[in-house]
């Protein structure tokens, strides 16, 4: 779906994990209490294996859209793949990414919530609604952002954000600066400048939307 790509881009993320988009059903009654015992049970049944049906609570989405193939830029993808089997719902159907296409979901499911999640492991998630309609492009076009894109691998928000925190420090620890070189110099998306004298706040509008011209 060109859309997760757009996505990729806008964020900064570096394609090295497995994605899926979910469309949420606003009716749905809440999810039951996380698991931890349900979620290893769940993995453990393998990328293919039949979902654990304990516990499986209310459906929450109407449809969920997959990548089904492993991303060719890493091995990360075949982690993900491990955490699949906690998102399947007996009730929810799927349907692979590459034979759908966007203006259809967005007429099907006229004001559905949709949500982009990327990376099973740290699990970013997107929230993704449909304010208006303009005139068509034949190129996906980023009218405003904020703050630099999340690091891949990170550890979820909370090693993002003591990842920010290291570059604020004074006198930064030796893991710290450990972070620091790792994020400049081999994170999937490093960015050699870091994060410093104010970077993590910055969004380069017109650098995303020079990328997205060319995809």
């Amino acid at each position: 779906m060109d859309l997760h790509e757009a996505l990729q881009v806008a964020f900064g993320w570096a394609s090295t994990h497995t994605f899926d988009f979910k469309i949420k059903d606003p009716n749905a009654k809440p999810p039951p209490e996380f698991n931890i015992m349900d979620h290893i049970a769940k993995i453990a049944a393998g990328p293919g294996g039949p979902a654990p049906e304990k516990d499986q609570g209310p459906r929450q989405n109407f449809l969920r859209i997959v990548q089904w193939s492993v991303p060719p830029k890493g091995l990360n993808g075949g982690i993900d793949m491990m955490h699949n089997p906690s998102r399947v719902h007996p009730e929810t159907p799927e349907v692979g990414a590459s034979k759908v296409r966007l203006g259809k979901i967005l007429e099907q499911y006229k004001g559905a919530l949709i949500e982009y999640e990327y990376d099973f492991g740290d699990c970013w998630e997107h929230e993704i609604t449909m304010v208006g309609r303009a005139a068509a492009t034949e190129v996906f076009v980023c009218t405003g952002g904020e703050g630099h894109g999340v690091a891949e691998d990170v550890g979820s928000d909370r090693g993002w954000q003591n990842l920010k925190k290291a570059y604020r420090a004074q006198r930064p620890t030796k893991d710290q600066k450990d972070k620091m070189r790792w994020f400049e110099t081999q994170a999937s998306n490093a960015d050699r400048q870091g994060l410093g004298n104010g970077r993590d706040r910055l969004f380069d509008r017109e650098g995303v939307n020079f990328k997205l011209a060319r995809m």
